[in-house]
């Protein structure tokens, strides 16, 4: 029989053919708070009541029930008012109570009727079908034929960014036309989403419930045979592209897969076909050789043809191993840190880059959740890992944006806490962000709390492994109960609170004074004038190059580094910042703006630009007290406002 969640869910509208009106009026959620509010009342309920409670006005109230009388009358109920008391549902029981089921499909968010909504239903409906009439779009979202036409200029200008089109064959409807790779990106964009446990929600008619459990259970137990651990992110990808290799080969599309180049076999190809074998035979479908690569191209190490046809991934591995080598000896040279030393990091970094290189030909973006955060509270290691960008460019012509450099500055920030490291009460890592970033937690709480063990980090799939270790604490990104060992829950993996009250170091307060002191002069502090953000950074650079604060290739090192990546961090604050070499001390130059100016995406009004002298890295903190100054918005605005110096270091140095 024909099953589509995605439909049925849709079916719950509480109107059927309610078209009048334009021809587009649908109910929406509002109008099931309001049966779900009268449901939940003995007695009346007053215009004003329910205005308060939609925050909407009592005229807004009035339209509504007229709405609703339209709709309840197919279930025998109807909304009665009465002068100076105001509204009740009445009607049977057992019909009041269908209404309510059905209004809860809008209450708990299963239903949505914003435009963007129906095109995705639009689209969904023609992956589904193969074709379809304007005429049956419209009766399964209880639209016009009028409203259809309305949206499907906006519809063609998504396809194209697919490089898809919608074309039409009489008698049979309009159809989705494209390149069958591109038509599996659409499916996994608009078919396959995660919901807020992370996850996986198919909308796809030959794909059940019991295939995605299936095939959830196969790949996991794969990946525990070879003893691979991957991140949460990335085994929901690698299974939405297999769910979408399943319905479109059940669906007999495999050989439409215009794949660029067979002549080779990834690294983890007969991992892959093992895994399809098993989930083609309970699943039943027949399963060719193109879909076997199709999804290699997805979870692992790009492998490159070879002279004799085939060749493994040695190649790729030793340019990686190169590149990496190449550039963490300047950043020797620059910060001081020799990151090679540290094995952990070393392994860590040249897995995530074989992945990006993977991600990057398959041409699947990475969005990175925690990009802000990291930006905010590791701007060096931010900035190591642009360094270490620009060398993977020029190798391998690909661009890395900011949330790759995101993920790739947290392997940096967790080896400087390794650098730090301290010691033994055992405790394990659940963190649903990645395994990178549970690395970065399990090396903070290493680096502040003494005698300190962490025998495992781990994604939320893998609770079971985390669970058996013989540990006092679970310190978890997701919360996590009934369980006999303690669970500590992080919601914000960069708040100090989770070790403030044990990282109260005796001298803190001594140190953060000396830094302050040796980062901020008088004569560096001024007000400017400007209204872009380029006319900033070279106004408050030349003041400082004129008062022998910088040298001349210092104010192009921090042009350069602007360009890559914004340093705006919201209250009104930006951070231009670079690192330099010779000797010239760090300097944090500090520009009051007259009036704020749009810097990228945020106003900003206060400016500390700052200069790094790589000799000089037990400044490198400094950042930590700017940022907790920064969080401050009345002192900024206080600041900003008297534009004094000494008030300055004054609030910076608390």
């Amino acid at each position: 029989p024909y099953i589509d969640i995605l439909y049925i869910q849709l079916k719950f509208y509480l109107i059927y053919n309610w078209n009048q009106r334009e021809g587009d009026t649908m109910i929406t959620k509002k109008h099931a708070i309001i049966v779900k509010s009268l449901s939940n009342k003995d007695g009346y309920m007053t215009s004003n009541e329910l205005a308060i409670k939609l925050d909407v006005s009592t005229k807004t109230i009035k339209r509504y029930i007229a709405d609703l009388n339209s709709v309840l009358s197919k279930y025998d109920l109807v909304i009665a008012s009465s002068r100076g008391i105001g509204y009740k549902l009445s009607g049977s029981k057992n019909n009041i109570a269908r209404a309510i089921k059905e209004a809860n499909k809008y209450i708990d968010g299963f239903l949505d009727d914003s435009e963007e909504s129906r095109m995705s239903n639009i689209i969904c409906m023609l992956i589904n079908r193969n074709y379809m009439s304007i005429e049956a779009m419209a009766e399964e979202l209880n639209l016009s034929i009028a409203a259809i036409n309305k949206l499907s200029s906006k519809l063609k200008r998504k396809l194209e960014k697919y490089d898809l089109v919608i074309k039409s064959k009489p008698y049979y409807g309009s159809y989705i036309h494209g390149e069958e790779i591109n038509i599996r990106q659409l499916i996994t964009d608009y078919a396959i989403k995660l919901d807020e446990k992370s996850k996986v929600k198919v909308f796809l008619d030959d794909i059940s419930e019991n295939d995605i459990h299936c095939i959830e259970s196969i790949l996991e137990k794969h990946l525990r045979e070879k003893d691979t651990i991957i991140s949460d992110k990335d085994f929901n990808l690698l299974l939405s592209k297999i769910i979408v290799s399943v319905f479109r080969s059940k669906r007999g599309h495999s050989n439409n897969i215009n794949l660029m180049d067979t002549s080779y076999r990834f690294h983890n190809y007969y991992f892959i076909e093992n895994l399809m074998k098993e989930i083609s035979d309970k699943i039943g479908f027949k399963l060719i050789e193109d879909e076997v690569i199709y999804i290699s191209n997805y979870s692992g190490v790009i492998a490159y043809k070879g002279t004799q046809g085939r060749k493994n991934t040695s190649e790729i591995e030793e340019r990686i191993s190169s590149v990496i080598s190449s550039a963490l000896q300047d950043i020797f040279l620059i910060s001081g840190s020799d990151y090679t030393k540290d094995d952990e990091f070393m392994v860590a970094i040249s897995d995530h880059i074989k992945r990006f290189l993977n991600r990057a030909r398959a041409n699947v973006k990475s969005n990175n959740p925690l990009l802000h955060q990291i930006k905010e509270k590791f701007p060096i290691a931010f900035n190591l890992a642009v360094f270490l960008s620009n060398k993977l460019e020029t190798e391998f012509n690909l661009k890395l944006d900011e949330d790759e450099l995101g993920y790739i500055a947290i392997h940096f920030a967790a080896s400087n806490e390794r650098m730090k490291k301290n010691t033994s009460k055992k405790i394990c890592i659940v963190c649903h962000y990645g395994i990178g970033t549970g690395q970065l937690i399990s090396e903070k709480l290493k680096q502040n709390i003494s005698d300190l063990s962490v025998v495992g980090v781990y994604p939320v799939r893998y609770l079971d492994m985390a669970i058996s270790q013989d540990v006092d604490l679970i310190v978890s990104t997701v919360e996590l109960k009934g369980y006999e060992k303690p669970v500590l829950y992080i919601e914000n993996i960069f708040d100090d609170s989770l070790i403030e009250n044990v990282n109260k170091a005796f001298y803190e307060k001594e140190e953060r004074r000396k830094i302050i002191s040796n980062m901020f002069d008088e004569k560096a502090f001024f007000s400017i004038k400007a209204s872009t953000k380029e006319e900033v950074i070279i106004s408050l650079s030349n003041k400082l190059k004129e008062r022998d604060f910088i040298e001349e290739s210092s104010i192009k090192s921090i042009i350069d580094r602007e360009n890559i990546s914004s340093t705006e961090i919201g209250n009104l604050v930006a951070i231009p910042h670079t690192i330099v070499k010779g000797d010239k001390k760090s300097i944090i130059g500090v520009g009051i703006l007259e009036n704020p100016i749009i810097w990228d995406k945020q106003e900003v009004q206060l400016v500390f630009m700052v200069f790094f002298n790589t000799k000089e890295k037990h400044n490198f903190s400094i950042f930590k007290y700017l940022y907790n100054f920064i969080k401050d918005e009345g002192g900024v605005r206080g600041i900003i406002k008297i534009c004094d110096f000494n008030k300055l270091m004054a609030l910076i140095g608390n």
